[in-house]
Parts: C-alpha cells; sequence; structure tokens
C-alpha cells in the first residue's frame, strides 16, 4: 500500500506474463493495468511493495533477481541481483524491504543478509538473514529457529538477539517463528508458526505484552500493521480481524458479503471421499488429480490430463458410457489445452519458459507425432482447427494470424494487418470457416474508447471489421460461433 492509505499494487502470475494492477481502493477504481512479459524472472514475481517516497515506483521480488519498477512507463528503474537460482520462489512471500528512508534496500538470501545503496545497486554489508526493516533497524530470524536477531543497517552490526521459548503446537509439532514486523512505534511484533500469540518487543528486545487472542489463517496472507502502530490487521478464515496492540480489544468484521451454509451431517460422509485415489510415496500421502479437461472432437469424448501416482498422462473418456477409452502415459511434457482436429489426432500448447510450441499427439498410436514448426504465442487458448489439417492461431509477437499444416507441421499461411494493438483472443466457428480475432481482452488495458473485432474467412483468409462505436469490443463470455 502507498503512503496515501489508498492506492495500493496487485500482481499476479499468468500464463501471459505478470499481471500489475494499480488500485484506488476507496474509489475501487483501477488507475493502471500493464503486463510484463519481460525480463523472464518476471514469472517468478510473488512479492511488491509499493515505494513511500515515490508512488510510481514498485519493488518487485521473488526471482533471483529483484526489480524496481516504474508504474508510469512499465519500465525496470533498477535490479539487484540476489542469486543464481530462483531463491525467492521457494516460500510464500519474499523477504525484501525497503530500510534508512528507502536510501537501502535489505533482503533474505541463501546464505547472507544483503544490503544495497538503493540509488546504485552496491551491495555494503553481508550477514545472516533477515525479515523486516525501518529506519535504520532491521530485524531476522534463521527459518525454523526461534532467535530474533537485531541489526543496525547502516554498519550491518548485530547490536542484539534474543530467543523466545514456545510450547509444542495441539499436533505435538514444533514451534518457530514465523513472522516479524517493526511497527511505527519501533516495536517488534513477533508471531509464531502457531498463529495462536503476539508478542510486542522493544529495539532493546524487552518484552511489552503478550497478546494470545492473536488470531491468523496460515498461508499467502501477511499480518499488516497500521500507520500509527497500535493496531494489527489479519485474515482468519472468512474474517478480517482487527487486534488493538494496546488494550488487546478485537475487532471482526466478514471478509466479504456472501453468506456460506454448510451442512456439518455430511463432513464425515462425503461423497468426494469415494473418488479420491490416495498414495502413499516415501512417507508422503499424495492424491491422484486431474489438472484440466478439454472436450473432443466429436463434443461426446472429453480428454484429460492428469497426475496418477505422481506420473502425468492423458485420458480420453466416453462422456455417455462414462469409461476411459484410450491412455497416453508417462509423458515428459503436459499440454494444456488440447484442441482435437481428428477423433484420434490433436494438438497440444506445451508452456516453456524460453520456447513455448505446440505438439501433435497421436492418440491411436499412444506417441506424439511432431512440434509445429516456430515459436507459440503466450495466449495459450487462442488457437484451434479450421479443418481436420489446419490449425490457426497468432505469430509468437501476435501481430498476424499463422496457419499450420499438421501432418508437416510446416507453416502454410501467414495472414497479416497493420494494426496499432497485438491480438488478444480468437474465437474459431465450429465449422471452421470462421474465426474473430480482439484486440482487448480482460487482463488488457488500452487508452482508446474504441476497439473493433476482425473476422476472418478461413477458406479465402479475406477478413472485415466489426465496431460498435464508442465501445472495446471482446470476446470475453463470448458463445461459439
Amino acid at each position: 500500500m502507498a503512503k496515501d492509505n489508498r492506492t495500493i499494487a496487485v500482481s499476479s502470475q499468468t500464463s501471459e506474463g505478470l499481471v500489475i494492477r494499480i488500485i484506488d481502493y476507496v474509489s475501487a477504481r483501477e488507475v493502471r493495468k500493464f503486463t510484463i512479459q519481460e525480463p523472464t524472472e518476471m514469472y517468478s514475481t510473488n512479492f511488491n511493495q509499493i515505494s513511500h517516497k515515490n508512488p510510481d515506483l514498485l519493488l518487485l521480488a521473488g526471482s533471483g533477481k529483484i526489480f524496481l519498477l516504474n508504474t508510469l512507463t512499465g519500465k525496470i528503474f533498477q535490479e539487484f541481483e540476489v542469486t543464481d537460482d530462483d531463491w525467492f520462489s521457494y516460500y510464500p512471500q519474499a523477504a525484501v524491504s525497503f530500510a534508512d528512508d528507502e536510501n537501502l534496500l535489505v533482503a533474505i538470501c541463501p546464505d547472507a543478509l544483503k544490503i544495497w545503496q538503493v540509488e546504485n545497486d552496491v551491495n555494503t554489508e553481508d550477514e545472516i538473514g533477515a525479515l523486516d526493516a525501518r529506519g535504520s533497524h532491521a530485524v531476522y530470524n534463521l527459518r525454523g529457529r526461534n532467535t530474533v536477531h537485531f541489526i543496525n543497517v547502516k554498519n550491518g552490526k548485530e547490536v542484539r538477539k534474543i530467543t523466545i521459548s514456545y510450547p509444542k503446537s495441539k499436533d505435538g509439532e514444533k514451534v518457530f517463528i514465523k513472522e516479524i514486523k517493526i511497527t511505527p512505534l519501533d516495536h517488534v511484533a513477533v508471531v509464531p508458526s502457531s498463529f495462536d500469540n503476539l508478542r510486542l518487543y522493544d529495539l532493546s528486545g524487552n518484552l511489552i505484552r503478550e497478546l494470545t487472542n492473536f488470531k491468523m489463517q496460515q498461508g499467502l496472507h501477511r499480518m499488516q500493521i497500521t500507520d500509527d502502530g497500535t493496531k494489527v490487521v489479519t485474515a482468519d478464515v472468512y474474517e478480517i480481524c482487527i487486534l488493538n496492540l494496546e488494550t488487546r480489544e478485537m475487532e471482526k468484521c466478514l471478509r466479504n458479503n456472501i453468506l456460506r451454509v454448510y451442512d456439518k451431517r455430511r463432513e464425515e460422509d462425503d461423497e468426494n471421499q469415494k473418488d479420491t485415489v490416495l498414495n502413499e510415496i516415501q512417507g508422503n500421502t499424495l492424491a491422484d488429480q486431474i489438472t484440466a479437461i478439454s472436450p473432443s472432437f466429436d463434443q461426446r469424448h472429453a480428454l484429460t490430463t492428469a497426475t496418477i501416482q505422481l506420473r502425468n498422462e492423458i485420458d480420453v473418456w466416453d462422456a455417455l458410457s462414462g469409461k476411459r477409452v484410450r491412455r497416453l502415459m508417462n509423458l515428459m511434457v503436459f499440454p494444456n489445452p488440447i484442441r482435437m482436429c481428428t477423433a484420434t489426432r490433436g494438438v497440444g500448447f506445451i508452456y516453456d519458459q524460453d520456447l513455448p510450441h505446440y505438439k501433435v499427439f497421436n492418440f491411436a498410436e499412444g506417441k506424439i507425432e511432431r512440434n509445429l514448426e516456430g515459436k507459440a504465442c503466450k495466449r495459450m487458448n487462442a488457437f484451434g482447427f479450421i479443418d481436420q489439417k489446419c490449425m490457426m492461431s497468432f505469430s509468437r509477437g501476435r501481430r498476424f494470424v499463422k496457419v499450420w499444416d499438421v501432418d508437416s507441421g510446416k507453416v502454410v499461411k501467414v495472414v497479416k494487418f497493420k494494426e496499432k494493438h497485438r491480438f488478444e483472443e480468437m474465437l474459431i466457428s465450429n465449422n471452421g470457416k470462421m474465426a474473430v480475432c480482439s484486440l482487448a481482452s480482460q487482463m488488457t488495458q488500452h487508452s482508446d474508447k474504441e476497439l473493433h473485432l476482425i473476422a476472418i474467412d478461413t477458406t479465402s483468409f479475406s477478413n472485415k471489421r466489426l465496431k460498435y462505436k464508442g465501445e472495446q469490443l471482446t470476446l470475453f463470455n463470448a458463445p461459439d460461433l
């Protein structure tokens, strides 16, 4: 959240890239929205923080690098090297924070606490571990440990440390420090992995008070401290909990206006339990699961991609009889989605960070026939068949429309356009004679008040524009042609 207490940044990982939304939550208005595809490290982002000095700067972390992004231009302002691999992506939240009036950047790294000067991205000191920083102070603990270390970030030296003793959880598990924050009142809030209490310390390491009525749900949620440093805000199942750190009073409100009604009588006899196959592998219990489902060529069969006993497979099911009729096992690739051109052949989109592409699958012979020529665009659902031999999709840069021959794997037709914006979505008619492409989607935002659709005749490859005055036309929730 920005310093104005109304602007928030929301980042989400999608197949198209990292989508960033700048939202005024007071008016519920989306201020800006854009998608970043380069560099590829952006796909691993799991942390963002708006600068309090410059609300147009956004701190992003989650891969082997930390980025400062200008949200007005969508350009990277600075980057900081953390490690060779995606260290931060192994954890739900990257441990990164500004310090010293945002002149310094503090981060946990695989083997050290690193501090950079923001203006020139120079690493000034190495010390072990870091979780939060404010002003000239930083606090950290090693993962799975119960010791809080206090650091002076100006010289990188440890000034003190405290060890907290927690009883075991109700399940008999060891309890360790889960989250640490320095409040605006220069108090240190410490939350254990059991999420059932909160301890407040001063910067000298003295315990101020313990709040045993603290509640927080385990997961990606993090506790938030109000600007005056007197309250902590957490999420607990369906409630938002506001705990006064001074009076110990707790306020609760529902997270949304949806009322859920559950039948507790069915809890012990869930009908879905009968269909769940569990496997014990190396001491871990794993459930077989279907990860994607697609309709087949004849609209009677369905294709599923599944993980069965830790092995990938594709199955073809007869929807009328409920029986599996074909099966491809031990695949080294995971196509999603799959489009069928005949009852036994189909093309699947294969996501690869550097080389997204299409593969031709033969279900009758149980094999992968070939790759289609060139790279696929990252709009994974934007492809389909115009007949039993030819598949249509966008070019890699989404400026053109390409047609592939699935028998040879070669591109046989390229339809070029002179559009200002890139194509976003594609819808192909059931008979393959017509394709409609859009320049707008739910995931993009353009300043143009009017954006048209383009209809392509797939026999002559002539096209025409479909307009509606003053409207941005998309294919969102469009029915089949």
